[in-house]
């Protein structure tokens, strides 16, 4: 394949040199163009079948990655701890059905800035995780969070813990499967 290319770039390349041409106004033959070797187009070998994958990619796994359920997402976040950039990849493990359960639970405990719509433990505005307010207590927010997760926004979060992919992912109950995209016990 990689001849092939050398080929294809020797045609392309050769027509700019000249390759014998005359020079222009002055009728004789330019002698760097003529001592210079001719290319034997007529020896190019077949193009590449592009259907065959080269040797190096034939072991590529292409198969796309499957996507998990919302507990797999929040056990990624958990995981992360306060790493940000972290965090910030873990929805792409998940089901876009995973990500909207996660978006309710998150919505429910912080609210969201952009509607204005409040939060258990709102994040803005003044509330009690809102990060930039002069009276900030990073621990008043987590039990907040922590007590809006065991009341106020229970159903959302189990919802986002029973929503699965693969029966590993239902933590709640180790003899729990993966039923019909829920964690249930048989």
């Amino acid at each position: 394949m990689h001849r092939a290319l050398a080929a294809l770039t020797l045609l392309v390349v050769a027509p700019a040199i000249g390759c014998g041409t005359t020079r222009q106004g002055r009728g004789t033959e330019d002698p760097v163009d003529a001592a210079a070797p001719r290319p034997d187009l007529t020896a190019a070998e077949e193009p590449a079948d592009l259907a065959v994958l080269p040797p190096d990619l034939v072991s590529v796994d292409l198969t796309p990655v499957p996507l998990l359920g919302c507990a797999s997402i929040s056990d990624c976040l958990n995981k992360c701890g306060g790493n940000l950039g972290c965090a910030a990849r873990c929805p792409a493990i998940g089901t876009p059905h995973a990500r909207d359960l996660l978006g309710q639970l998150v919505l429910c405990v912080f609210g969201d800035p952009n509607t204005g719509a409040q939060g258990a433990c709102t994040s803005f505005g003044g509330g009690i995780c809102d990060q930039k307010a002069a009276a900030f207590d990073k621990a008043a927010c987590d039990q907040c969070a922590l007590d809006a997760q065991e009341n106020a926004c229970f159903d959302a979060l189990l919802a986002c813990v029973k929503d699965c992919q693969f029966d590993n992912e239902c933590v709640l109950d180790p003899n729990a499967r993966c039923i019909d995209h829920e964690c249930t016990l048989p």
